[in-house]
């Protein structure tokens, strides 16, 4: 019996730990130790109540309003409690004394089940003490049924991390069958062992804002003493990365400088890194278990964080548990896409429909059921399929239609037990959509309008933007809110309500015509802009579902323009799309959808995304209006066609591009162009043109005083030399352009240049230079959280020590560059950091299986992302491996 045990659990209770002391581990544990009292006094109320022993349970009970004056449920047994000894006058000072309470702290009332309560209290109706149903009272929670193995798994993962052992799970399945649930108590069982807990909801990812899910989880737990610690334990580079998605970093931090730019995928990158060093700096005092539930709402920048936090999860002790619908088209190919970046190492875990015997079960533990009712059962099975919120959602209806209730000795009824074969008379729906539209069909037409306001928002709201947006009293509205929360409608959450379940949302509106939804969404737009307090990407969703073109084409661009601050490219290329479309459809000017599209090929370059970045170009050229657009656009094309290997085209669009500005008389324009026709010579392998063209480069950057660009003819020239042979002349060209960049502190591009520089030094046999100039390199990249560099200077640090024959030393290097090429998704990179690994295995261990798994990982990158040279190097490589099996 566990009754004794609680009791003497909360019997040494003395209040709060260490009072008076605020450190952030005090704080933590004392509430911890608060939840765990409140939790056991709420067992004791109820174990107490069903064995009658009502002294006790009141005792509880009393004990437990003490610590929390305004739970209504403490409040409700109370009284129960009182009524059931005889107390009637104890009865009604509590319920006094409650609605004192809420009305000074909340402006609110008791709620409808104290109301009734009171209602046989004072009439002198008794309360009897009847057999609680869990489905009716909120919180007594029901068993997990049927998901037994599965939870089991999912305890491991926290009993993992006891032994400081970090995981991940993803929880899937259709909506309503108990994802979030199985979180839930997986959250309480991680509690129970004093782990704490950072939990996000994600809304959906049309209204959400670049990193919401992610900022959701991280925010609430922001302190002047974790930013204290991050100040102290995380290099400056990755604070203030953290800071420019984070900005409530700087409310304790003001002196946070700018981090030092870098392209744009980097600095995506760069801020995943600061993630890890974040969470790196949490669980180095104790373990920390994350929960993000609904992700498939989530935005993307959030879902491409959370791909780098779990990898992180296999070396931090960090548990990452998410939930994920993929009862959709949709939500299943973005879950797909979602696993396959994954490490194996994460758990899946799919929840499916119950079996006949667990959704009995299930119907038992709802009503308190002692014994089986089988054809009762098997009645509700056969209609819900074993679909848990199914089940659950027809009992309720049964009851809020009379034909399911309590007789007067409390056993659980139906008018047809006396009749019925098979309990076909109940008047069952098919669908659980049917359900709700029942249920919906019973409230006012308020409570109706608020429901849909809600449901649209796609988003929790609080009391002030309904009573806008309905126009409504705040007495008559506070009615409405109950009346929903009556019907298990909608829920508070804080100062905000919500629905009680996404599945609710389609039921909602189902009735509304196209045109009244377009007007619900132009009128919460508009209500959002009088409040102030919503994102643009939320104002963008709302206006473009309500039709209001300008206002939708705006927030779009700012949206848009926010995302890629954050350097956020799938979300800002989410709203650029939408803005295009709008433009083409509201007839914007050319100058508006070439400037739109501008910014998307720029986007779709970051992400990769080349056949729909060569369609932009195209539409661009075809949108270009006057001569500096039209170079412009081939000046991007220049670029484009070099990337992707087809050097013919680059320079037929260079020339192209050199035409309008020259024809034109556009100096600076011409200037860009012809950088990148050189770095075009040099991808090429056409190093003497790069040569021919470097001196006429460097005299226009001289004329135009462009002093970036002038080091970047330098270091073309430097390269050019280089490529030709030509070492004993390289250096000069180099030291100018490091001097440049270091004057403008342009900390990226000097990485660059000590990395040529390293080169030449190995060409020239310096070896002990290239290291230092390796080394250099290495420490400015992890100044600046540049990865790639990083990883590139990691990389040949492991060449020169493979040249020395410090073998274990090159390894090493190699490991640490492939680590840092898999966090940054560089296919290429991991590649060559294989092969290259492998030709030292091979010289160590001669045909050894490591090596040949390495050779397989290098041969099927190269050839999937079609690099000739690495593919000979890896067949290379199989040839020796094939010798050393043979000889051996």
């Amino acid at each position: 019996d566990p009754l004794p045990t609680l009791q003497e659990a909360v019997d040494l209770y003395q209040g709060d730990f260490l009072p008076g002391f605020y450190d952030e581990w005090a704080l933590v544990q004392r509430e911890q130790l608060r939840q765990q009292y409140v939790l056991a006094l709420q067992k004791l109320v109820q174990g107490y109540f069903r064995l009658g022993a009502y002294d006790q349970a009141l005792d509880a009970g009393q004990r437990l309003i003490r610590e929390e004056p305004l739970n209504e449920w403490a409040y409700e047994q109370v009284i129960r409690l009182c009524a059931l000894l005889g107390r009637r006058d104890d009865a009604l000072r509590y319920y006094a004394r409650l609605r004192r309470n809420l009305a000074e702290a909340l402006g609110a009332r008791p709620g409808p089940a104290i109301e009734q309560l009171m209602e046989r209290v004072r009439s002198g109706a008794g309360v009897q003490p009847e057999r609680r149903a869990p489905l009716f009272h909120e919180d007594i929670a029901l068993p997990m049924i049927g998901r037994e193995r599965t939870w089991e798994r999912a305890r491991d993962m926290v009993d993992a991390l006891r032994r400081e052992q970090g995981g991940a799970c993803i929880v899937r399945g259709e909506a309503g069958i108990g994802k979030t649930r199985l979180l839930m108590e997986l959250a309480q069982y991680a509690e129970g062992w004093g782990f704490p807990l950072w939990m996000s909801k994600a809304v959906q990812e049309s209204a959400a804002a670049p990193y919401q899910a992610l900022r959701q989880a991280i925010v609430p737990h922001l302190s002047p003493l974790l930013v204290e610690r991050l100040r102290l334990e995380m290099d400056p580079v990755w604070l203030a990365s953290l800071a420019q998605v984070i900005p409530e970093i700087r409310a304790w931090a003001t002196d946070i400088a700018t981090p030092p730019p870098l392209k744009k995928g980097e600095a995506r990158s760069r801020f995943h890194q600061a993630l890890i060093h974040l969470f790196r700096v949490v669980t180095a005092r104790t373990p920390l278990v994350l929960i993000f539930d609904d992700m498939q709402w989530a935005d993307a920048a959030s879902f491409d964080a959370l791909v780098a936090i779990i990898e992180a999860t296999q070396r931090l002790p960090l548990l990452v548990a998410v939930s994920f619908r993929d009862d959709a088209p949709e939500h299943r190919r973005r879950l797909e896409a979602f696993l396959d970046s994954l490490p194996a190492s994460a758990a899946i875990l799919r929840l499916g429909l119950l079996s006949s015997d667990d959704a009995g079960r299930l119907v038992r533990a709802a009503l308190g059921l002692n014994q089986p009712a089988p054809r009762f059962e098997q009645r509700l099975y056969r209609t819900t399929q074993g679909h848990p919120m199914f089940i659950i959602e027809t009992l309720r209806a049964l009851h809020d239609r009379g034909a399911l209730f309590q007789d007067a000795a409390g056993e659980w009824r139906t008018p047809w037990d006396d009749i019925t074969e098979d309990y076909r008379e109940l008047p069952l729906t098919s669908r659980l959509q049917e359900l709700f539209s029942q249920r919906l069909a019973q409230i006012t037409p308020l409570a109706r309008a608020a429901l849909q306001g809600v449901a649209l928002a796609s988003r929790p709201v609080s009391f002030e933007f309904l009573q806008r947006l309905l126009d409504a009293p705040s007495q008559v509205l506070f009615r409405a809110l109950d009346e929903l929360v009556y019907y298990h409608l909608l829920t508070f959450e804080g100062k905000e309500v919500r629905l009680v379940h996404d599945a609710l949302a389609d039921s909602a509106c189902q009735l509304l015509t196209p045109e009244e939804t377009q007007a619900w969404h132009a009128n919460i737009a508009k209500t959002l802009i009088a409040l102030g307090d919503a994102s643009p990407a939320i104002l963008a969703n709302h206006c473009t579902r309500g039709a209001l073109w300008a206002e939708a084409l705006h927030f779009h661009q700012l949206a848009a323009r926010q995302a890629l601050e954050l350097s956020a490219f799938q979300d800002a290329l989410e709203h650029l799309d939408q803005a295009i479309a709008i433009a083409e459809r509201s007839d914007a000017s050319p100058a508006t959808r070439f400037d739109l599209v501008r910014q998307r090929e720029m986007v779709l370059d970051v992400l990769g995304d080349r056949d729909r970045q060569a369609a932009d170009l195209d539409l661009l050229l075809a949108l270009a209006d006057a001569p500096e657009r039209k170079a412009w656009v081939h000046l991007r094309r220049t670029k484009f066609f070099t990337d992707t290997g087809q050097f013919d085209r680059a320079e037929q669009a260079a020339q192209q591009g050199l035409a309008e500005v020259r024809a034109a008389g556009l100096p600076h324009l011409e200037l860009q162009i012809r950088l990148a026709e050189n770095q075009l010579f040099i991808q090429a392998s056409k190093h003497a043109r790069a040569w021919e063209n470097a001196q006429a480069l460097v005299a226009l950057a001289q004329a135009q005083e462009d002093p970036i660009a002038l080091a970047e003819a330098y270091r073309i020239q430097g390269d050019a030399l280089l490529g030709l042979g030509r070492h004993a002349e390289v250096e000069p060209y180099l030291q100018q352009a490091l001097a440049i960049y270091r004057q403008r502190q342009r900390r990226r591009e000097e990485v660059e240049i000590l990395h040529l520089m390293a080169i030449l030094a190995t060409e020239q046999g310096r070896i002990a230079q290239a290291r230092s100039l390796y080394n250099e390199a290495l420490t400015i990249a992890r100044d600046i959280g540049f990865l790639q560099g990083e990883a590139k200077a990691l990389f040949n640090l492991g060449n020169l020590e493979y040249l020395e024959g410090r073998y274990y030393h090159a390894l090493a290097n190699y490991d640490a560059a492939g680590d840092l090429f898999r966090r940054l998704q560089n296919r290429r990179g991991i590649g060559i950091a294989s092969l290259n690994r492998c030709a030292i295995i091979l010289d160590l261990l001669g045909g050894d299986e490591e090596a040949l798994q390495n050779i397989q990982e290098g041969l099927r990158i190269a050839q999937e992302i079609g690099d000739p040279i690495s593919e000979a190097h890896a067949k290379s490589q199989l040839g020796a491996y094939l010798y050393h099996v043979d000889r051996d």
